[in-house]
């Protein structure tokens, strides 16, 4: 038993992240209405502790850009869009 102690080291059993699902779950159980930040927030607290930070930025965005590049969620304000008007400010974009 003790050889198989690593000091400094956390014993992870298998940590299973979220999914596209579980997040839009997470974000509209408190908001009808979400911006980007809102998406990236829930998917971040639903990532299992003691995850290497570097996994979890990279998972997020990949939930975060299947989330808006599949559908999952719609825009309610697309006249906010950056893509559509410069002048708008990141998060000014609503969606449902």
């Amino acid at each position: 038993f003790v050889d198989s102690v690593h000091i400094g080291e956390a014993n992870k059993p298998d940590m299973v992240m979220p999914n596209a699902a579980e997040v839009m779950a997470a974000v509209t159980e408190t908001r009808s209405t979400f911006t980007r930040a809102d998406v990236v927030e829930a998917a971040a607290g639903l990532v299992p502790a003691g995850m290497d930070r570097a996994l979890i930025l990279e998972r997020v965005e990949q939930l975060v850009d299947e989330i808006f590049t599949t559908g999952v969620a719609w825009s309610v304000t697309p006249e906010r869009a950056r893509e559509y008007n410069r002048a708008m400010r990141e998060g000014s974009q609503r969606f449902t």
